[in-house]
């Protein structure tokens, strides 16, 4: 993976360090509801109503975590683009839901968990501030679609106290399989990105 480096342009970071990344050689998509399912843990009943059964699921703050599934993405996205009012209504839905139904037409209802009062009033879930954006509702239908069910398409979620991305990025994964690998073999959560030396002309600049 190739890390860009934009010269010259503001930043603010308080504590999380969420990125959109996209593995070179990965190819395809996830295609059906059937492969869906085997890769995550959500189900769906006859009606075609697709559950969102935990509210931890909504919430992403400083990690570490790195969002490959289906399910995982979906959530992420929810998380970052609807909301509900003090009434119950939820706002932004049917973007998720037309995205999702796209290679998936027998979801016909997304279900949320209970929501719980936080510190902004009702909301569906949680991305923490200063990570808001990383998927917006300024996405277009194509893009979205793209976030969902491309398997090249993955979110790394850290943090600037003790961030783990370096390790990944040290170990060059290009495919889902290296990736999948590298974190269940070879991941070490007591390491952080002081541990790895970057070349300067690893670098992409912009």
């Amino acid at each position: 993976m190739k890390i860009n480096v934009r010269r010259n342009t503001f930043e603010t970071n308080s504590s999380s360090m969420h990125s959109l990344s996209i593995l070179p050689n990965e190819k395809g998509v996830i295609d059906s509801l059937e492969k869906a399912q085997k890769e995550s843990d959500f189900k769906v009943d006859a009606k075609g109503t697709l559950y969102i059964k935990r509210e931890d699921d909504l919430e992403f703050g400083w990690g570490f975590d790195v969002l490959i599934s289906f399910y995982d993405k979906l959530c992420y996205a929810i998380a970052s683009i609807c909301d509900i009012d003090k009434e119950g209504n939820v706002f932004n839905m049917d973007i998720i839901l037309n995205a999702v139904q796209e290679y998936m037409p027998e979801i016909k209802k997304i279900q949320l968990p209970e929501s719980t009062w936080g510190d902004y009033g009702l909301t569906t879930g949680y991305v923490d501030h200063e990570s808001v954006g990383t998927v917006s509702s300024s996405y277009s239908h194509d893009k979205l679609v793209s976030f969902l069910f491309d398997s090249r398409n993955i979110v790394f979620i850290d943090n600037d106290n003790n961030p783990h991305t370096a390790q990944v990025l040290y170990q060059n994964c290009e495919t889902l399989e290296e990736l999948k690998d590298f974190l269940t073999n070879k991941f070490d959560p007591d390491l952080g990105d002081s541990n790895f030396e970057f070349d300067e002309y690893d670098y992409d600049e912009r």
